[in-house]
């Protein structure tokens, strides 16, 4: 009969138990691993903001009737640059993928935000995309308006709605292409007069409106104001509009968002 000492019976034990030890931890690791390959592959509810291609505004993006082009207008354009810069965001129905927010936070060019806290679920894409473009519009309008404000011209302008929310309490009261021409009995005739005496309100607060449609002055009392990411908000959309004594083209295109426009 074969004999064997202690200390090789032990040792022979504990190689016969070193695989029922380790065979758990690397099941726990294959495991993790494969959540981290699904995690990379998996669309995330997340943005990705990068920066985008700059463009020179002084080249021929912008351009006035010849009648009111200076003599020496030569002399303001050569050897200037004045860039657009812009910024790339991914859309709410954009992809974006595990892997492709780990690039991005290992990038110091881009910025992850969640999906919510830049694209409200109430809000349709469409609408965004209306609302970026509209807002793109107006802030090239208030270029052209400082422009010829400072040049001495007399530019009229109304407050004009291009779009009001199901939720908002003005919703079947007001309706798009109204001019809204007072706010709580002072007339306005800016965007920015009415963002400010709405930025005195809290949400829940009321203000009354006076709109001109058709020509007609209709009074719209005790408006409630709902609540946004800034705070209170009558929920519509306004643009300002210009009676310009100028036809100034601005010719841009895929660019959206209140700022850019203003570069000009």
């Amino acid at each position: 009969m074969p004999r064997f000492t202690l200390a090789r019976l032990l040792n022979s034990r504990r190689d016969q138990l070193t695989p029922l030890r380790t065979r758990p931890s690397r099941v726990i690791t294959s495991i993790l691993l494969l959540a981290l390959a699904l995690a990379a592959l998996l669309p995330l509810p997340y943005v990705i903001f990068e920066p985008g291609d700059p463009e020179n505004v002084l080249g021929s993006m912008i351009t006035v009737p010849k009648e009111f082009q200076s003599k020496n207008e030569s002399e303001f354009t050569k050897g200037g640059k004045l860039f657009l810069t812009t910024v790339y965001v991914t859309t709410p129905q954009s992809k974006v993928f595990g892997f492709e927010i780990l690039k991005a936070w290992i990038d110091g060019d881009e910025t992850v935000l969640p999906r919510d806290s830049v694209y409200p679920d109430h809000q349709p894409a469409s609408e965004i995309k209306k609302q970026e473009s509209q807002e793109m519009t107006g802030s090239q309008e208030s270029a052209i308006f400082n422009a010829l404000t400072f040049l001495g011209y007399e530019v009229p302008s109304r407050a004009k709605i291009v779009d009001v929310l199901k939720q908002s309490d003005a919703h079947d009261r007001v309706k798009e292409g109204d001019l809204i021409v007072a706010i709580d009995g002072q007339e306005v005739d800016r965007v920015e007069q009415i963002v400010d005496a709405v930025r005195e309100k809290n949400p829940g607060d009321s203000v009354s409106l006076v709109i001109e449609r058709d020509g007609d002055r209709i009074s719209i009392p005790q408006v409630r104001l709902m609540e946004n990411s800034l705070g209170a908000a009558i929920g519509i959309f306004l643009t300002t509009t210009f009676d310009f004594p100028i036809d100034v083209k601005i010719r841009i295109k895929d660019t959206g968002g209140p700022s850019a426009g203003l570069t000009f």
